[in-house]
């Protein structure tokens, strides 16, 4: 029986591919694994529930907006829920200038016609 010329590149192509498609095979299978792992530890990090240790530094640092116990800054300026810095920063340049009341405002003047 005579061997098909086309058939034979076939299977010579498919022997010299074949190594290297197992190496990539390979290497994505581990990585897979490594993904797998990686998913895993986050997955387990989102079901951990809060201590409430770290419920009171979150309450500290972010406040809460509206609440009864929100505590003052400086100047008593209640926060309204923003972080303490920006508070403190709006409560000093606050003070630093005034806006004119709507009635001492210029008007917009209409651009002159030539």
């Amino acid at each position: 029986m005579k061997k098909d010329p086309v058939q034979e590149t076939i299977m010579s192509g498919l022997s010299e591919a074949a190594p290297k498609m197992m190496k990539q095979a390979s290497a994505v299978m581990k990585s897979l694994q490594g993904l797998q792992q990686k998913a895993a530890g986050v997955c387990q990090v989102l079901s951990r529930r809060p201590t409430a240790e770290s419920q009171e530094i979150h309450r500290v640092v972010f406040g809460m907006p509206g609440g009864v116990d929100t505590p003052l800054i400086p100047g008593n300026v209640a926060r309204r829920g923003q972080p303490l810095r920006r508070a403190v920063l709006d409560m000093e340049l606050s003070g630093a200038y005034a806006l004119p009341a709507e009635r001492d405002r210029p008007l917009p003047q209409k651009p002159q016609e030539s």
